[in-house]
């Protein structure tokens, strides 16, 4: 339950961040790996994660795209991408992963509230939260 708050989070945090850098196909797969090492995923949802995946990377890219000039706009349309993202995947999951999924999800909301990371560490430590491990999981599971 940890690892899927703190791979979340961290999603979060770094959308974007390794955007285009690999192809679309790499970072869905990634993506989908990260899902599965938390969630333990079957063949069969691993292989429907893996296309909703490379569908919002692909949407999050044209995004990226279409409007590079409008900052506030992109950045609605990408957590748009992300909510689209978390309703498809959350359709593949057994009841059981769906609870782990979205109690770290309302976990990722609360950690998004705390405005200033490193200045709120006792908001962090009451998450008990490693930004810096967040940071990476979440850019591991979020490479849109």
């Amino acid at each position: 339950m940890k690892k899927l708050i703190s791979l979340l989070l961290m999603l979060f945090l770094s959308v974007g961040l390794l955007a285009q850098t690999e192809s679309q196909e790499s970072r869905a797969a990634q993506m989908t790996e990260t899902l599965n090492q938390v969630l333990e995923l079957d063949d069969q949802q691993i292989e429907k994660t893996q296309l909703v995946n490379l569908i919002c990377v692909k949407m999050a890219d044209e995004i990226r795209d279409k409007y590079a000039a409008d900052q506030k706009i992109l950045e609605q349309k990408i957590k748009e991408t992300q909510v689209h993202r978390d309703e498809r995947v959350l359709k593949i999951l057994n009841p059981t992963q769906q609870t782990a999924y979205r109690s770290t999800l309302k976990d990722v909301a609360r950690f998004n509230s705390i405005p200033d990371k490193i200045a709120d560490q006792e908001s962090l430590d009451d998450l008990r939260i490693d930004v810096a491990k967040v940071e990476k999981l979440v850019s591991d599971l979020y490479q849109f």
